[in-house]
């Protein structure tokens, strides 16, 4: 039996996925149900499951891992600001 969906939006969605966003998220903006995308992410992790902790902690790095790419990407465009500020003095 043919796969229902192209293997290009399951990678899509299983990164998105890595990225922080929930599962109930991804079947709200995607076709897919919670259920297929667990198993998705299963399949794609080998089946291994964390305990609550663990998921917890890794819910709480990628929020701080983002909140480090935010302040990177501000910081950026202040340095090319400055530069640009003192190059017009």
């Amino acid at each position: 039996m043919a796969n229902r969906y192209p293997q290009a939006l399951r990678e899509q969605i299983v990164l998105e996925f890595h990225q922080g966003h929930s599962i109930r998220t991804l079947a709200n903006d995607y076709e897919p149900c919670e259920a297929t995308i667990r198993q998705w992410i299963e399949r794609e992790t080998g089946g291994a499951r964390l305990d609550e902790s663990e998921a917890d902690e890794l819910k709480r790095l990628r929020k701080e891992n983002q909140q480090l790419r935010e302040d990177k990407l501000i910081l950026e465009k202040a340095a090319v600001w400055f530069a640009t500020d003192r190059n017009e003095r």
